[in-house]
């Protein structure tokens, strides 16, 4: 039960595969949210929480992007990616 308190899952399936690697214990989904239920843990639909932003590195961040713009050659690339999908 520690690793359930100390780990997040978003759904039941998952559980029952940690479950099932773990202790060799096959679950249906419906009979873990059961069991989930019965030991205490409940269930809260994960949802996005805004970041906030600090103008002073937006304005440090263009800043450096203008001079790297400014510095390339004709033929170099510019390439952004983001956190979630590398």
């Amino acid at each position: 039960m520690t690793h359930l308190r100390d780990s997040l899952y978003s759904c039941a399936k998952d559980v029952t595969e940690y479950v099932k690697q773990k202790y060799g214990i096959s679950f249906t989904a419906e009979g873990m949210v059961h069991l989930l239920h019965r030991l205490g843990f409940s269930y809260k639909k994960t949802k996005q929480v805004p970041g906030k932003s600090d103008p002073e590195k937006q304005r440090a961040f263009l800043e450096t992007y203008k001079n790297i713009k400014r510095d390339m050659g004709e033929t170099d690339g510019l390439y952004f990616t983001d956190g979630s999908h590398p």
